[in-house]
Order: C-alpha cells, then structure tokens, then sequence
C-alpha cells in the first residue's frame, strides 16, 4: 500500500511538470499568396528556424496546400528566423517572427522577382565577357544580398532580384591590368562604369524594375581611359617621422600614397573621379582634408599643410564622483580633418583638458552618464553653444564649461508588430526625435523579450518611433516613418512605460 501512494504521488508530480510545458505549446496557421495577385499558392515552404549558442537549436516547416494554408503544430514559443520558397518566387517580408503560445496567425506573401538584362560592350561595340555586373539598391528594403554576376561571352547578363530602384555598377576585367608602356606611360584600362556610362556614382542614371516583368536593353559601354597621376607635397612634417602617408578616397577607390623627401607623394594609375586627401603617421599632426578631381590630365601641386592640434580645458558641472567620467569630441561624417577623436578624463574639480582638438565641428558627450542624467547644457567662453560645438575657426584659448543633471526622464515598454505581436529580436530600434527635428536624439535596441529602455531624457516634447531594421532602405533613412511617430512629453524624473507599434513596412 505505501508503494502504491508513492507510486501515485510520483505520477502526480510528472503531470504537475508536464502541465506548464504542455501550457507552452504554440502553433501556427497561415496562408500562403501572390502579393500581386493575392491569389492562394500551393507548395510554399514556410521555415521556422531558432539557433541558441550553447543551446539545442530547433527547425520547424510546413508546405502549402492547394488553398495557400499551411500549418505547424506543437511548435515552442520564441523568436524564429523566418523563411519562405517557392520556384520562381522571392519572399520579401519580415525575416523573423515572434511565436507566443497558443495559436499564431501568419500570412505569408511571395513576389515574383523582377529581371534587368543588358549587354556590356567596349568603345567598339564588342561584348566584353566575365566582366562583373553589380546592382546597388535606391531606398530599397534591407532584405536580399547585392545582386552580381559576371557577363556571358557575348557580354550579355539577365539578374533576377526584388522589385525597386537600382543603379547599374561595371567593374573592369580582372585582365585589365593597365601595364606600363616602353616609354614610360601607363596603357589605357577600363575604369568602373555606371549605367549609362559614368565614371561617377552620383551621375549614374536609377533604373526602375517590376514584378514580374523583365527590363532590357540596360546596356552599358565601356570606354578604356589612361591612368592618371595625383602629385603634391605634405608640408610641416616633423623631422625623424618616417611613416606617413597619404590617403585618398573616391570614386575610383582607396588608395595609399607613401610620403617620401621634402614631403613629396604620388599616386599613380589613379582612374578618373573625385577624391579626398588626408594624411595619416604625421606624429600627432594632421591636415584639413582636400578634394581633387581627376579628369583627362594629371592632378599636381597639391598642398596639404600639417598643423598641431590645441589644448581645449574646461569644466564639469555634474553631482556625484566626477572622476568617473570622460569627456569625449566626437567628429560627424563630414569631418574636415582625420585624426583621433578628443577625449579626456576628469578630476575631482570637474576640470579637463583635451589634448589635440583641431578646427572642425564635434558633439559633445560625457561617458558613462549616471541614472537618468544628461548634458543640461554646453558653453564655450561662456556663450550657449545650440546644436553642435563649432570650433572650425580653432580653439584659440576658449574655455568649456559642461553641466550635467541628475533629473532626466525614463521611457521604456514593449514593442510589437503593427498586428500586435510582440517583436521579441535584436533587429529592432525604438528612436526618440526632439520636437519638429528629423534626426533623432536617442535610440535603443529592443532586448530579446521585446522590450526597450530610454534613459537621460532631456524634459521636452519627443516623437518616438519603433523600427524593425529590415524595414529600413540601404541608408537606414527614418523620414518616411516619422508621420507614424506617436509623441510624447518626457517631464523631470519622469518614468514613463509606453508600448510602441512598429509600422507596416508598407506604411510610409
């Protein structure tokens, strides 16, 4: 008899622990169509996929019927990589999906993909094969690898991608090696073209394809161009510096040029386009950056002038152990000189000197910022400084002064999709954006369970957006998402949770 109870109680406590498990399970029911068409599409395999480092990975599947449905049951709940198939289809919507308990609805949409086909030819009109055909996306989703492929022996290539805006990109045949003549000059090669025949990405004509249909004649000719020379001199080199050097960068790629006596460089085989000098091993010094276009004839004379960078000191204003933090310049992308970002620590006074600012425009930032601080406020020789801190006219003895406040507000919450499902990946941001600007203050990544955090709110009027990045085209531009931002007023200390909705990647 006592067997048999603990027999008894044994089986009661395998159901107690079954229970939740079996509470877990989720399945999945959806429909598979043609986005143009929307009609049903049987035979589509739709993948779920999750791989756990240090973890069992798992894989689920199911295949269309002939009404488009498909189905997988007793599937785990969590985030899954998401995959969809069908010969002579493309599936283009999110990559992921979020799988909760009990029943989850999908529906899956497959485009057929558009086709571009051409033919390269040289200044002759003949078809130049293997030669390497890429096409580079205009505001398109983040979604497929960049579509390339080399041409055929009559120089013909047909690519199959997604439908969108694509410019047309030729590089030379890897044969095209341009050898130096007997007397010295360099023989003529084909330089990377863009349809329909520049030099220079800017100036390149966007060619728009469809779903479904094939757009031909994209044919592009190649024009054999002499090498050319940019030549100029580095002055103010210090003496025993050995190592420096030239760097320029364009349209006709990055190349390195070794400074040698009395500060002379030269770049030779260099194709025609625009590129920007700077130099680089200068002991400290550095130049301001110099545009120069290569054009039929050599490019010389250049003159790029080294010149020290200034003290800029300064003091802190912040509650708290001061010596914790870094003051930290930060140069934006149009930078005009390329040198080491400033940096400094900070004493028990709140004073700091950063060492080797140069004429150019920085934000400012202090590292790592407790709680919900923020920067309150910036002067330079007393004055406010609004927006970026602008030193292009040189530091000049000016003294900075940062202050620091303790009562920044809070954001956080949960995001989910623009049908409610919770978006529980590392693909998605959530941007904060002052009142009336463009470009955002802050962002966040959205943690594994979905949720997100905003700390060190300046108190204003935001708007605020959550993004899944495959959303976003090649250069991550937020603009056409900001009519779906929701606003918000952050006030001191605040602690706000507010669940966000990432729009339709559609809904722009």
């Amino acid at each position: 008899m006592l067997f048999l109870l603990k027999k008894m109680r044994g089986a009661a406590f395998l159901l107690f622990c079954c229970l939740p498990l079996a509470a877990q399970q989720a399945s999945v029911e959806g429909v598979a169509s043609d986005t143009l068409t929307h009609a049903p599409l049987a035979g589509v395999h739709v993948r779920l996929s999750i791989l756990r480092p240090g973890g069992p990975s798992m894989a689920y599947g199911a295949m269309s019927d002939p009404t488009g449905h498909f189905s997988i049951a007793a599937i785990e709940p969590g985030t899954y990589d998401l995959k969809a198939e069908h010969i002579g289809y493309l599936y283009l919507g999110a990559q992921s999906a979020s799988v909760k308990s009990g029943r989850n609805d999908f529906k899956i949409e497959m485009t057929l993909p558009a086709i571009i086909s051409g033919r390269i030819l040289d200044e002759n009109g003949d078809p130049m094969s293997a030669v390497t055909v890429r096409m580079v996306s205009i505001g398109n989703k983040l979604i497929l690898p960049v579509p390339t492929l080399q041409t055929d022996e009559q120089g013909a290539f047909r690519i199959r991608t997604a439908p969108g805006k694509y410019s047309v990109e030729v590089f030379p045949p890897p044969n095209d090696s341009g050898d130096v003549r007997d007397k010295g000059a360099p023989e003529p090669v084909y330089p990377t073209t863009w349809f329909p025949d520049s030099l220079n990405k800017a100036q390149a004509t966007a060619v728009e394809i469809v779903a479904g249909r094939e757009t031909g004649g994209i044919d592009i000719h190649m024009k054999r161009q002499v090498p050319l020379r940019i030549s100029g001199v580095v002055k103010g080199l210090p003496d025993g510096v050995t190592n420096a050097r030239v760097m320029a960068t364009g349209t006709g790629g990055n190349l390195t040029a070794i400074v040698g006596k009395a500060g002379r460089f030269t770049f030779a085989g260099v194709l025609p386009g625009s590129y920007q000098l700077t130099v680089a091993g200068a002991g400290g010094l550095a130049s301001r950056k110099v545009s120069v276009t290569v054009d039929q004839t050599d490019v010389t004379d250049v003159e790029l002038t080294l010149q020290p960078g200034e003290d800029l000191s300064g003091t802190l204003v912040m509650p708290g152990d001061r010596t914790r933090a870094t003051v930290l310049l930060e140069r934006g992308a149009n930078s005009n000189f390329e040198a080491e970002t400033g940096r400094s620590d900070v004493g028990r006074n709140g004073a700091f000197t950063l060492h080797n600012v140069f004429p150019d425009v920085y934000s400012v930032d202090i590292d790592p910022l407790p709680g919900n601080s923020y920067i309150r406020e910036v002067r330079l020789d007393g004055a406010v400084v609004a927006g970026d801190l602008d030193l292009s006219n040189g530091v000049k003895g000016s003294q900075l002064k940062i202050v620091v406040s303790p009562d920044g507000g809070e954001i956080s919450g949960t995001v989910s999709s623009a049908d409610g499902e919770r978006l529980m990946n590392s693909m998605a941001y959530v941007y904060l954006f002052a009142s009336g600007e463009t470009k955002h203050t802050q962002d966040a990544m959205i943690a594994d369970d979905g949720t997100y955090t905003l700390h060190g709110i300046r108190p204003g009027r935001y708007k605020i957006l959550a993004i899944d990045l495959p959303q976003l085209d090649e250069n991550r531009d937020l603009k056409p998402f900001l009519p779906k931002a929701a606003e918000i007023e952050v006030k001191a200390n605040d602690k706000i949770v507010r669940d966000l909705k990432a729009p339709d990647a559609d809904a722009q």
